[in-house]
């Protein structure tokens, strides 16, 4: 029942996200924990996800690469936290 909300793709981020021409409303970062991996994940992604749209890190506060870059991303960006559950932790993008 989720045909109309999800477009499931097969492959890793950098493969698929040059051929994504949709916006992105809700992005989950969920893949490689290492810092480098998880920051090639924002890069590939981030720039589809529309203004105001919300960016979920998921294994914040277990994965300290995951943790740090998230950190890190808040502050050079100046991301507003707008929710938490468990370990997954949402970023605002501004409008």
């Amino acid at each position: 029942g989720l045909a109309d909300w999800v477009d499931p793709r097969v492959g890793g981020s950098a493969e698929v996200a040059p051929g994504w021409a949709g916006p992105v409303r809700l992005l989950f970062i969920d893949g490689d924990h290492s810092y480098e991996g998880a920051l090639a994940d924002w890069t590939a992604w981030v720039r589809h996800v529309v203004p105001g749209g919300v960016v979920a890190f998921h294994d914040v506060d277990v994965h300290p690469d995951v943790t740090r870059l998230y950190h890190d991303l808040r502050r050079r960006f100046r991301l507003p936290e707008v929710g938490q559950a468990n370990s997954v932790r949402l970023v605002r993008l501004p409008e």
